[in-house]
């Protein structure tokens, strides 16, 4: 077998680092949460979704209305690669943080490329939410342009999670401290 198969080949018994993706409606602070627990590990990775879905340059299908075929192709796409990316840097011992606003529909095919991967679904009073929102400075847009989809997600989102049996976090009123440990336990 050559390294390329490898690095291919599925084996759930072969990780070695935690994978634990976490997801909820934009300007939550999934990324800087993310951030921080990879910045606390001792090998630590962070895997912000919109980043990956963005290496299409040419041809990139943003999401909209109406929804599109190529949309659909991009979004698996981007959902794989965060898969296999979590699961090669976790076989190799790195503790994988990924923070991406994503359906379980999307986020089941990230699953099928890492099994190990935990999901854990944030919420915070919609108030909060649409305030964080405005404060961000990390988009190439107005964040203010997400604001009807963030009241959309707030609602729609954990909901669609806990029907599957994932644990929905809920941020009202911690710091990122008090948030990180509460994700932490939730997630082990």
């Amino acid at each position: 077998m050559s390294k390329n198969e490898r690095l291919m080949e599925k084996d759930p018994n072969k990780r070695t680092g935690q994978v634990l993706y976490l997801t909820g409606p934009p300007g939550i602070g999934k990324t800087t949460l993310c951030r921080m627990m990879a910045s606390q590990s001792e090998k630590g990775v962070h895997l912000e979704g919109d980043r990956i879905r963005e290496l299409v340059i040419g041809g990139r299908a943003n999401p909209g209305h109406p929804w599109t075929d190529e949309m659909s192709q991009q979004f698996e796409l981007a959902h794989r690669s965060i898969g296999l990316q979590a699961r090669l840097y976790s076989e190799a011992g790195f503790d994988v943080f990924i923070d991406h606003c994503s359906h379980v529909h999307w986020a089941k095919f990230a699953k099928e490329e890492c099994p190990w991967t935990v999901f854990v679904c944030l919420t915070l009073e919609l108030e909060e939410n649409l305030r964080r929102n405005r404060l961000r400075a990390n988009k190439s847009f107005e964040p203010e342009l997400l604001e009807g989809f963030i009241n959309e997600m707030a609602r729609s989102l954990p909901e669609e999670w806990q029907l599957i049996g994932v644990p929905v976090v809920d941020l009202t009123g911690l710091s990122i401290e008090e948030a990180i440990h509460l994700i932490k336990q939730t997630a082990s």
